[in-house]
This record gives structure tokens, C-alpha cells and sequence, in this order.
């Protein structure tokens, strides 16, 4: 993730720009020459990562990947933050910490700045915070900041610099059993269903039908149904429900084949802004759940789960 963070030092202005990632290595070739431009009046301390001017203005790079790596910028004060790729982030945690750094002159406005590709670990935070909040190119208040944000959609067309065909090529390439996350790549599209497995396969407007009230009778037995739990304590837990289809109609008139598979309902344990963050309950607190959950479709609970069920984090009273 690219983090830059703009601010002002006593008495003068101060340009800061903090390079945030697995590490400086990827980009440390193209630092010293980012601002090697003719009437440019910078120096560049590859040791420090720093651009200074001669107005007293600085360029600095730096890494944030982990809470302890905000020691380094602690009490510091910025007025500009700006971050590449911050959907590499699972939570806004470490962004939401660093605007506390935010803070200049009466007359110096403080800005944020943040760009991400949809399809990552913090694909969910940044939609739902930024992306479906508003109408693109429109400015809108995000109640937690109190500030005012615009949304501005862009992709790899709109980039005169590159080959675009070549690089639609290497896109295509990259993800070829992916389908979801090429389209989230080539259009720019949030509304994806990244890391859905079987994604290739899946399309809402086949497989989806309406929600059921009950489970449906096939000469006067009721289909089969089993559970399907994949366990998480602090990752999520998804238990299912599936009827299988002794091959009839279903409660919604439609004909549904022999043998298919209809997830009924579900329970799933995510917080409810973090969605690849559990609720930390226990093996005794879901399996509880999961029991209220099959008395309200009157059906047994018997199924399958994860074998990490049976670790001993599960529970201090014990597992399953």
C-alpha cells in the first residue's frame, strides 16, 4: 500500500509522504528518481527514504503494515494522507489511527486520499464506507470522519501511459479461473463476489431463487436435509442448511432435479462491518445458535463441519 501523509512543521512547511507495504524493497528503485525532474530543487537521502526541498518542504516514504509500525509516526503531524492499494488492509484499522495525525493551520485544509482495486481482503470495508455510499463524482458525508468524500471510479482504460490492450492481455492471463476477480479488475466492478469458490460456475439470476418458509414434502416425507459447517472463532463460522431434492417441486412451484442442492438458510458469525472478522464465539455458544437455528426449520442437527472444530481454542469447556 502507497501512504502518503502531507504536513507542516513549525515556523515552515512540511511535505510528508510515507511509503506503506510488505516492505520498502518493491519500490526502492524508483524513489531516488520519482522527483528527478529539470527546475526540481530536491534532494534525495536514500538512507532515510526523504525528499527534501528547498523551501524546507519533505517527501518521505515509510513502512505501515502492522499496528507497532505506527510508533514511528506517532505525534506527528500531517495534513495530506494519501494510499495506494489500501485494500490490502482487511479493516480500515491502521488508516482510521492515522488520521489522528491529521492536523495544520487554520488556513491549510487536511485531506485524505485513498485508492484500492476491488477484489482484496478489505474489498467489503471499502464498498460499503466509500463506494456504495454515494454517486460517483458526487461529495458526500461519511458520518465517522465528519468530512466529506467523492468517490472516483477509474480503470486501466483511462491510463494513456500503457498498452492497454497488452495489459487487458496480462489481466486475463493472471486470473484465468477467476472470473469474478477479472471483472472486478477490467471494469472497475464492487460488486463482485471475490473469493467465492465456485464463482465460475455460480450466476445469481440461475441459482438464486426465493427465500423458503419451510422445507418441502415429497409424498407426505419431507426432503432430506444435512448441515454443512465451515467453523471459525475469530474468522468467520457459516453453517448451512441444504434440502436435497428427491426430485419435485419445491415450495416455490419450481421443478427442482434429482439429487440438487437448496441452501436454505445459513448462520453466519461476521461482524457485521467486518465481514472477515468472527464474533469470537465458542464451540458451546454456536453450536447453541446452531440448534435454534434447526429447531426453526424442524429438522435435526446433524451434518459435517470443518475438522477445526475440534481444536482446543474452541472452547474452554471443551469442543464439540
Amino acid at each position: 500500500m502507497l501512504l502518503f501523509a502531507a504536513g507542516f512543521r513549525t515556523g515552515k512547511k512540511g511535505f510528508s509522504i510515507a511509503f506503506s507495504s510488505h516492505g520498502l524493497t518493491g519500490c526502492a528503485p524508483i524513489l531516488p528518481g520519482c522527483l528527478d525532474r529539470p527546475g526540481t530543487a530536491a534532494r534525495y537521502n536514500g538512507a532515510e527514504h526523504v525528499w527534501r526541498f528547498s523551501n524546507g518542504a519533505y517527501l518521505e516514504f515509510g513502512q505501515l503494515e502492522t499496528h507497532s509500525d505506527y510508533s514511528k509516526y506517532q505525534g506527528r503531524s500531517f495534513t495530506l494522507l494519501m494510499a495506494d492499494e489500501i485494500g490490502q488492509f482487511s479493516t480500515p484499522d491502521l488508516l482510521d489511527i492515522l488520521r489522528s495525525n491529521l492536523r495544520g493551520p487554520k488556513d491549510v485544509p487536511i485531506r485524505v486520499v485513498l485508492a484500492a482495486n476491488p477484489g482484496g481482503p478489505g474489498h467489503h470495508w471499502i464498498a460499503k464506507k466509500y463506494v456504495f455510499t454515494g454517486i460517483p463524482w458526487c461529495p458526500f458525508l461519511e458520518p465517522k470522519s465528519k468530512r466529506h468524500w467523492c468517490y472516483a471510479p477509474s480503470t486501466f482504460i483511462g491510463n494513456q501511459f500503457i498498452d492497454i490492450e497488452q495489459y487487458r492481455n496480462q489481466l486475463e492471463s493472471s486470473c484465468p479461473s477467476d472470473p469474478e476477480l477479472l471483472r472486478a479488475w477490467i471494469d472497475g466492478d464492487w460488486t463482485v463476489s471475490r473469493g467465492a469458490y465456485f464463482a465460475s460456475v455460480l450466476d445469481e439470476s440461475r441459482n438464486c431463487v426465493d427465500p423458503w418458509d419451510k422445507i418441502p414434502e415429497h409424498y407426505g416425507k419431507s426432503w432430506e436435509t444435512y448441515l454443512a459447517h465451515d467453523f471459525g472463532s475469530s474468522a468467520p463460522s457459516a453453517p448451512y442448511i441444504f434440502a436435497k431434492s428427491p426430485g419435485t417441486n419445491g415450495p416455490d412451484g419450481r421443478y427442482y432435479s434429482r439429487d440438487s442442492l437448496v441452501i436454505v438458510d445459513e448462520l453466519a458469525t461476521a461482524k457485521r462491518d467486518r465481514q472477515n472478522e468472527g464474533l469470537g464465539w465458542t464451540v458451546p455458544i454456536l453450536s447453541e445458535e446452531i440448534i435454534a437455528m434447526c429447531k426453526r426449520w424442524r429438522i435435526k442437527p446433524m451434518g459435517v463441519a470443518a475438522d477445526a472444530i475440534f481444536s482446543k481454542s474452541g472452547s474452554g469447556a471443551g469442543n464439540c
